[in-house]
């Protein structure tokens, strides 16, 4: 009885950490796009901007995508370098993902689209 009681508590909290991770969806496709980048400080869980950490969106006509560098090809150094200006980006498009979790430890996350940067196209 108090094997099953213990077994029944493991499964039960097995069960409730598989649904607390989300699932992500990549694009296979590798896409090219010209927009604006943009460095925002980070809105906290109680809705006021960070005042150490930043973020940093693409911005093209019609979307706004976060900028996960952890996943990408390009470091925080260089993004900062194109910071308010125009360029082109080669990227891969997260249809759904965690904003602030690399997967390797279960950590509260935003959740929604996101690119990775694989490089920017020199003109």
């Amino acid at each position: 009885m108090k094997h099953n009681l213990i077994l029944g508590f493991l499964l039960l909290i097995f069960s409730f950490r598989i649904t607390a991770q989300t699932k992500t969806t990549v694009a296979q496709d590798t896409l090219i796009a010209t927009g604006k980048l943009i460095k925002k400080p980070m809105i906290t869980k109680g809705g006021k901007p960070s005042s150490y950490i930043n973020d940093f969106f693409f911005e093209t006509g019609k979307d706004n995508y976060f900028i996960k560098v952890r996943e990408g090809k390009v470091m925080t150094d260089t993004l900062d370098k194109y910071v308010g200006n125009t360029i082109t980006f080669s990227y891969i498009l997260i249809k759904r993902g965690e904003w602030d979790s690399d997967g390797k430890e279960i950590v509260q996350s935003r959740v929604g689209e996101y690119i990775r940067v694989l490089g920017i196209k020199r003109k």
